[in-house]
């Protein structure tokens, strides 16, 4: 959202008085802006879209999808986080995803199919082990590079000098891995990202999120969405 001015002119109450820099605005009318630009809206017109009984796009198709990974339990993102995943990628249309933590690849399908959905972008999917079976790797392949690495080395691999509009964190839970990936989402962030932090409902990913805020001002707290997906989010100014 390069020009921030028009959407607050537009969602603005006549007690918001007018800022010069997207910085000053108190964190609670930022908030407002992103559900309004991020979420509400694009949503919204997503879910009419859905209706059609043409349309051939991933949501459309989400549960067939997810059979191809196994059960339930081996999705690990619930289906109202992956619609948010998808809604994310899907309405910002980024050309660059940094996955972090796969497992079974219900969130990379949701990720390369939000991408082939918009026929633009690719997504880096990261994990120690690498569970996708062969149906899932052929949905993505046009759409994902699969790495098998832990998050710590990325500081390293040069496969990764490159910026990521939109960060997906979900491997190791420990305190000290997660505020490491978003500090890697920071050093690689172009002007503006998103970050989803899965799984805000783990007290070390709250701490992590709260240090991290604290390091790095330009990102807006977005609060919990899906169902437990932490967004965090730095604009242009």
């Amino acid at each position: 959202m390069q020009d921030w001015k028009d959407l607050y002119n537009i969602i603005r109450d006549p007690s918001w008085p007018d800022y010069e820099n997207y910085n000053d605005i108190p964190v609670n009318i930022r908030l407002e802006m992103f559900e309004e630009h991020g979420f509400k809206q694009p949503h919204n017109n997503l879910l009419l879209e859905y209706t059609d009984q043409d349309y051939a796009g991933f949501v459309y198709n989400l549960e067939n999808w997810l059979k191809e990974i196994g059960s339930d339990t081996d999705a690990l993102c619930s289906r109202r986080d992956l619609l948010f995943i998808y809604t994310t990628i899907y309405n910002t249309k980024p050309n660059s995803v940094l996955e972090i933590g796969r497992y079974k690849g219900s969130s990379t399908l949701t990720i390369a199919g939000a991408l082939a959905d918009n026929n633009v972008g690719h997504v880096w999917s990261i994990d120690i082990v690498d569970l996708l079976n062969d149906t899932v790797k052929n949905h993505i392949k046009d759409y994902a590079t699969l790495i098998t690495t832990s998050s710590d080395c990325l500081w390293n691999n040069t496969e990764f000098d490159r910026t990521f509009d939109v960060c997906f964190v979900d491997g190791n839970h420990s305190y000290k891995m997660v505020l490491n990936d978003l500090e890697f989402c920071a050093a690689r962030a172009p002007a503006e990202q998103i970050i989803l932090a899965h799984d805000n409902d783990y007290h070390e990913v709250q701490d992590a999120c709260h240090m991290f805020l604290q390091k790095f001002p330009e990102y807006t707290d977005c609060g919990n969405w899906g169902d437990n997906i932490r967004v965090l989010r730095k604009l242009a100014t």
